[in-house]
């Protein structure tokens, strides 16, 4: 944690993973076999939080990543709305349209890895090995496997409405 003030909002943040499971720890050793364990990034948000985010960057040639198959990033096309992207969908939707928001608390923590695959998502921070048990960032199929579920909800969400008139 190369910047000192990151430092007490992770341990916050972690605590909470603790108290509702998505982490297993503190640990003396790395408790599961194979025993690779990540480093993490520390991303500011604003003044006060922090973005935790698991490095399966490294070591480079050998990390999680560079063994994503490069043709998953076409399975799922994503694409960001911007402001000017919603404002122009309601005006050609009309004032009486639905409009749906869909943002989750820790959402990509509503995502659990298998028992099988969590080995690869120990961790070491604060002087102790730890376990994260659901998707996380710094994954490069997260992304993509968060979204695809985000586009099949709203289409769940939005399809029985799409045959009453305007």
């Amino acid at each position: 944690c190369l910047e000192k003030r990151l430092y007490l909002p992770a341990v916050i943040v972690m605590h909470n993973w603790l108290k509702k499971k998505f982490l297993y720890g503190p640990y003396s050793s790395p408790p599961l076999a194979p025993a690779r364990v990540n480093g993490l990034l520390l991303i500011p948000k604003g003044e006060s939080n922090v973005r935790i985010v698991t490095d399966f960057s490294r070591p480079v040639g050998q990390s999680f990543n560079d063994h994503v198959d490069p043709s998953f990033k076409q399975k799922c096309f994503l694409q960001m709305s911007t402001f000017d992207d919603v404002k122009k969908a309601v005006r050609i939707a009309g004032s009486g349209c639905f409009f749906l928001k869909q943002d989750f608390c820790d959402a990509y923590k509503m995502l659990k890895i298998k028992d099988s695959q969590i080995h690869a998502q120990q961790f070491y921070f604060g002087g102790s090995f730890w376990v994260d048990t659901s998707l996380v960032f710094g994954d490069l199929t997260a992304v993509h496997q968060f979204s695809y579920i985000h586009y099949t909800l709203s289409d769940a969400l939005s399809l029985p409405f799409a045959s009453i008139p305007p």
